[in-house]
């Protein structure tokens, strides 16, 4: 939810700094004091271009640039604090920190979408209820969802595109007659080819929109193939550790798990070690066995042998068997130092691939790292692939225009009027396909966002006002009309007083906020306007206790109602109340007190 508002320099105020908590907050003040200039501020600084609102315009009078900062209080009780800027140039810049930490547009959109369950220009459409007092007409709830979610454009581009087929089917009518009679009219050809650029300017400003659309649908395909290689490469070492606890088991470790792996080798190691140091040990007292049998044997072997332990001359065949003796010394010695050294060899062999395995196991061990990217909620490959066909259809239809008016021209240029004539033909009835198929598509496209969305949408709503109005009272029929019943009598909508439609309005717009999406607020402005007493009473009491039903958890409304929201704010514990007032010693200044 919001917790804190800071503009500086934007319309009527200097600098100003609003903090807000849960419940309802009525921001009171006459008019003319600036409750507009901070409805606009906080959209602006919450949604930037999605808000629709001219930030240039915004900048207060002799100011070169204009600044606003929201803080919000996020589901997992971390703040996001956005900071923007303007100049009265028109360049924007903005600084978005999560946590302290500084945060690109990108993530912070990702952030604000999740937390907000909605497209942005959707939540900003939901989330700030301009006007509810002064609208006109009946509310017709479906046609209100339309508008919401971009149905009604798509419904607007269908007509056109229907319009353009009819303009079509005439042109190539004209074209036909004129082939046949083989007469060229130099004036239409100007007028149509003068026509047809027009037509390319339009088509240009649509494919920029088709292009962004595709481009974010790209984007939520990169994403999910990241997802899908994460999954993959988690996959791919969950086998690997399965496969390599396998090979080990035949080696006599029998390890379930890495970590009892690493264990087992750390201990097989220690005992290699240990086997090794006892193995030189064993060399070291065999080469000394073996140097000191040498050295006896040569002494022995010399003109003058004596005892090497006495030194006293040999008798006998004492000579003989000293030799003897001292020569199986000497081989007894060479055999342990080759067995010695064979065990070392064997242990450091042993040792060697004790580490590698030990490299293995860490290798395996740290674990794949996930994707900082959101896994998509819905089919990115086929919306790209209907991006991409809408893209396709597009440039196609741009083509044939633009081939159409490239042969218009060659037939003004050349003179050639029969020629031009037949290639009109041609490219008549290429446009007149073109633009029907283009209208299909779009009418089609219109009538399978209200089946999936608008349609389930527009049911949950009426489900939330039977349960909140009952039988009785205001009811909300199936074809998106409001009544009001009295003793099984229903009084359409010309027949409710200005406070029950301005009620049903504000109802309609809080359930289609809870219903299709997690918005944690709503900021309404001058909702009591143009209400009788009666009504105004009424009305503000229900938003006052609204927010007990925690969706959303926070109100915000503006209005010059002081005594009536002074006495709100004292009978119910949800009320907050802040007076803006100019104070009298500033000319550009305003100030907040509670």
């Amino acid at each position: 939810m919001i917790e804190r508002l800071q503009l500086a320099r934007w319309r009527a105020f200097d600098a100003i700094t609003l903090d807000f908590g849960p419940g309802t907050t009525f921001l009171v003040a006459p008019n003319g004091v600036g409750k507009t200039s901070l409805l606009l501020g906080m959209t602006w600084a919450l949604f930037g271009e999605h808000s629709k609102v001219d930030a240039v315009s915004c900048v207060r009078l002799g100011a070169d640039s204009a600044e606003t900062t929201v803080t919000l209080r996020l589901q997992d009780d971390t703040t996001l604090v956005i900071h923007r800027q303007v100049t009265t140039a028109g360049k924007t810049t903005q600084t978005i920190k999560h946590v302290d930490r500084e945060v690109n547009a990108e993530q912070a959109s990702a952030l604000l979408i999740e937390e907000f369950g909605a497209p942005l220009d959707v939540a900003a459409r939901l989330a700030v209820i301009r006007g509810a007092g002064r609208e006109e007409g009946e509310l017709d709830l479906r046609e209100h969802l339309y508008d919401t979610f971009g149905v009604t454009e798509l419904r607007r581009a269908a007509a056109t595109a229907a319009q353009l087929a009819k303009e079509a089917v005439n042109a190539r009518k004209k074209v036909r007659s004129a082939s046949k009679a083989q007469v060229g009219n130099r004036d239409q050809l100007a007028a149509a080819a003068e026509q047809l650029g027009r037509d390319l300017e339009a088509l240009g400003e649509r494919r920029a929109l088709l292009t962004q659309a595709a481009a974010a649908a790209e984007q939520a395909q990169r994403s999910l193939q990241a997802w899908r290689r994460y999954e993959e490469a988690t996959q791919l070492q969950a086998d690997q550790i399965s496969e390599l606890l396998s090979r080990v088991a035949g080696d006599g470790f029998t390890a379930t798990t890495l970590p009892e792996l690493a264990s087992a080798i750390d201990e097989r190691v220690e005992q290699t070690n240990e086997s090794l140091a006892a193995a030189r040990v064993e060399l070291m007292q065999a080469q000394a066995q073996a140097f000191a049998a040498e050295s006896a044997l040569a002494l022995l072997d010399s003109h003058d042998p004596a005892c090497p332990t006495c030194a006293r001359p040999f008798h006998g065949e004492e000579l003989a068997r000293s030799l003897d003796a001292q020569r199986v010394s000497a081989r007894q010695a060479h055999t342990k130092a080759e067995q010695a050294g064979a065990a070392i060899r064997g242990g450091e062999v042993a040792l060697q691939e004790l580490q590698s395995l030990v490299g293995e196991v860490a290798r395996l061990a740290v674990p794949v790292q996930e994707p900082d990217v959101v896994v998509p909620i819905d089919n990115p490959d086929a919306q790209r692939a209907s991006a991409e066909q809408s893209l396709r259809e597009h440039d196609e239809l741009a083509g044939s225009v633009s081939r159409e008016r490239a042969v218009i021209t060659e037939q003004l240029d050349a003179d050639a009027d029969a020629r031009a004539a037949h290639a009109a033909e041609r490219t008549a009835y290429r446009r007149e396909a073109l633009t029907q198929a283009a209208a299909a598509a779009l009418d089609g496209t219109a009538r399978r966002v209200a089946s999936e969305h608008i349609e389930p949408l527009s049911r949950q709503v009426r489900w939330r006002w039977k349960a909140l109005f009952g039988e009785d009272g205001l009811q909300l029929r199936p074809d998106g009309k409001i009544v009001r019943v009295v003793n099984d009598r229903e009084l359409r909508w010309e027949h409710l007083s200005s406070g029950e439609q301005i009620w049903a309005r504000l109802v309609a717009s809080l359930l289609i906020l809870q219903s299709s999406t997690t918005i944690p607020f709503a900021w309404l402005d001058e909702p009591l306007e143009h209400l009788d007493p009666r009504a105004r009473r009424i009305v503000a009491r229900d938003l006052a206790i609204s927010t007990r039903s925690e969706a959303p958890a926070q109100l915000i409304v503006t209005t010059y109602e002081h005594t009536l929201a002074r006495q709100l704010a004292e009978d119910v514990p949800e009320v907050s109340i802040r007076f803006l007032n100019r104070t009298p010693y500033s000319q550009t200044g305003a100030r907040e007190s509670a």
